[in-house]
């Protein structure tokens, strides 16, 4: 890693404009995490577990009763996500469960201008009343408040089932990359089984968490917003949010493992797909670290709008006649209605963004992207996936051998 010499900056907590300039302090961060030196080399930070040789993320969670019920598991399956991080070392989260907030059956209502702007007024609110950089304290934590997330778990936001929302301190206007986020599933506590919810509170928070670190649904430009495209293996695509896909000998498996994009695919124009050709991605990504070793698959529509899974660096079958064209076939493969360039997608672990928000000296608003409600996964787009993902398990993967 090499070095990163960061300026803190002061930023307006509403207002969105800089206050730091070119006199502000500079301060070393040799690990990147845009935590200074001076900070991680005390011993108060490391018998936190924070260390000056390793990328840490720091993130409290308040919560309402019943929104979160394993507070432990959901903490290991999601540090264990950034300890496989493809970097020297891992990245260490830190994620502290801290007070529990009063319960209340709907935050505001993401689905009008009002409602949104009441949501986010609460969650701002809520931060200031509540945040204290658990796990810290006293002096140490006042020193940590510019280099800790917030999140708050509470039972919805509105009445469309939406799951979450990522949001930045200084604005209602950001949320990629952000220091604030809301899970909301709570709601959901009796209507899905309990493994399933699980899986959701992983996957929901590591997609929240991923925009606050600056990541979007699409992986990348262009339309870098675009969700469920064929070739973004990443949990930030909600095809991902309960779990990956994993070949085993009865076909395709949902379980319960998450990560962000480890590498770059081959291009997709859904007006001309090749099947033989299929989507290349490097075998050292499509067999990630996932405890057993197993092959992991990816998904796409078909023109039913039926879920497949498919091999990578292998023919697909895009138009599901289960039959090769040698030509060009063309579908909408992430179902948004269109069929256009979805274009390839990045490195999520490459482009984290370390100081969202306020957080560390924050990266300007212009470079932030605005995060529509709208477009986070609700109720429908929830139950879509459910009973897509037992088509999928049930329906054989084409295994033609290498062209």
């Amino acid at each position: 890693m090499s070095n990163r010499i960061r300026a803190r900056a002061t930023w307006v907590l509403l207002g969105g404009l800089a206050t730091g300039g070119p006199g502000a302090a500079v301060a070393q961060d040799l690990d990147g995490d845009t935590i200074p030196d001076a900070i991680e080399e005390q011993s108060w930070y490391q018998n936190a577990g924070g260390s000056p040789q390793r990328q840490d993320i720091w993130v409290e969670c308040d919560y309402m009763a019943g929104t979160v019920k394993k507070r432990g598991l959901l903490r290991h399956r999601a540090e264990a996500v950034f300890e496989r991080a493809p970097v020297p070392g891992g990245i260490a989260l830190h994620l502290v469960f801290d007070d529990k907030l009063p319960f209340e059956q709907q935050w505001g209502d993401v689905q009008t201008n009002e409602g949104v702007v009441e949501t986010y007024s609460r969650l701002l609110e809520t931060y200031q009343a509540r945040f204290d950089a658990a796990p810290f304290t006293g002096g140490h934590a006042q020193t940590m408040r510019s280099y800790v997330h917030y999140c708050a778990f509470v039972n919805a936001i509105d009445s469309e089932g939406v799951s979450g929302l990522s949001w930045d301190s200084r604005t209602i206007f950001s949320g990629v990359p952000a220091d604030l986020f809301i899970v909301a599933l709570g709601q959901y506590q009796g209507e899905l089984l309990g493994s399933v919810m699980r899986r959701a509170e992983v996957g929901v928070l590591l997609h929240e968490l991923g925009h606050n670190l600056g990541l979007t649904h699409g992986g990348a430009r262009p339309r870098p917003h675009a969700n469920h495209k064929p070739n973004y293996l990443s949990v930030m695509n909600y095809h991902h949010t309960f779990g990956f896909v994993r070949l085993v000998d009865s076909g395709p498996e949902f379980f319960p493992y998450w990560d962000y994009s480890r590498a770059r695919s081959s291009l997709v124009h859904e007006r001309r797909l090749r099947e033989m050709d299929g989507i290349a991605l490097p075998e050292t990504a499509a067999f990630a670290d996932n405890g057993a070793g197993d092959e992991l698959l990816g998904l796409t529509y078909c023109p039913d709008e039926a879920l497949a899974a498919f091999r990578w660096n292998r023919p697909v079958n895009f138009d599901c006649d289960e039959a090769f064209e040698g030509g060009k076939v063309k579908v909408d493969t992430n179902l948004d209605g269109k069929k256009n360039k979805l274009g390839r997608v990045q490195v999520d672990w490459d482009h984290l963004v370390f100081d969202g928000g306020a957080l560390g000296d924050g990266p300007g608003l212009a470079r932030s992207l605005f995060l529509d409600p709208g477009d986070e996964a609700d109720r429908e787009t929830i139950e879509r996936l459910l009973r897509e993902f037992e088509r999928v398990e049930r329906r054989p993967v084409e295994r033609p051998d290498r062209p």
